[in-house]
């Protein structure tokens, strides 16, 4: 077993024109490539391959992994020791905006950042190619952002900021972009390398090439999520230093996450807001 290897690249653009002040726009463009990824076939896999099983392509070398009793034929021990299979390549573009806009009544600071994911696409054991991006694929694709199945196109945040004096006062929106995933437990999304993504049964009958061959799983359609968070916070100046007194409210419209039913707490992924709204305070003093 080797170590696995990676191939990063970014290239990035700052535009701040002289025409609009207080306007920075950022854009990044990334490449993440990886191969000799540590992983392992499954038993089933193996017993598939090695006997040519439902609807795989026989192949032999997968029966050195099988150990069967010498009287009674059974299978005793299958030998699933992880292995280079995998490889992945993902790539995104981030975007970034920022406009600070002085007026007689207070500053109003406006923001963006978000992320689009061009690709996520994941070969793994017997030439399985999966396409990630915009699917929950359930299959343990690594998306940029660490995530295992989660790899929805789209997810960004927007807000503004408004000050006066000591007053401070902001709302920011956090969205994440619909996904499509497969209904029943046990599923993945996959694809091959020119078509589009359809749902099948994980390590399901794969042709020569390594696509899909069995019948499709009915899809899920994730709808997408909005949350929005603010805060009210006011500072006061005194001879022992500054005090900021802060009051906020996260997820003001207790917006519940959208039902994912592969996902590892069964109805939703960890991306989401799980608490809902609540008010918080904050006191801080500063000398």
């Amino acid at each position: 077993m080797q170590p696995e290897k990676a191939k990063i690249g970014t290239i990035g653009l700052v535009f701040e024109p002289q025409m609009v002040r207080g306007f920075t726009l950022t854009t990044d463009f990334w490449r993440i490539s990886m191969r000799q990824l540590i992983g392992n076939y499954g038993t089933q896999f193996i017993l598939n391959k090695c006997y040519g099983a439902a609807g795989f392509t026989q192949d032999l070398s997968f029966c050195n992994l099988v150990t069967r009793e010498d009287s009674t034929k059974e299978v005793s021990k299958v030998i699933d020791a992880n292995v280079n299979i995998g490889e992945q390549l993902t790539t995104g573009i981030d975007l970034g905006a920022q406009y600070s806009l002085p007026t007689d009544v207070g500053r109003f600071l406006f923001r963006f950042n978000g992320t689009y994911l061009i690709k996520n696409d994941y070969t793994g054991p017997g030439g399985i190619y999966i396409k990630g991006a915009g699917n929950y694929d359930g299959q343990g694709v690594v998306s940029a952002s660490g995530s295992t199945n989660f790899n929805p196109r789209v997810k960004f945040n927007a807000g503004v900021n408004y000050s006066l004096g000591g007053l401070s006062a902001g709302l920011v929106g956090h969205f994440i972009g619909p996904l499509t995933e497969c209904s029943p437990q046990g599923g993945t999304v996959a694809g091959s390398v020119t078509g589009p993504g359809f749902c099948y049964q994980k390590n399901g009958p794969t042709d020569d090439a390594g696509n899909p061959t069995g019948p499709p799983y009915s899809t899920h359609r994730v709808s997408h999520n909005w949350t929005f968070d603010g805060l009210v916070a006011y500072g006061l100046r005194s001879p022992v230093g500054r005090t900021t007194l802060a009051l906020g409210i996260r997820n003001i419209f207790n917006q519940r996450p959208p039902r994912l039913y592969n996902a590892f707490l069964s109805y939703a992924d960890p991306d989401y807001d799980f608490v809902g709204r609540y008010i918080y305070g904050r006191v801080e003093h500063r000398f």
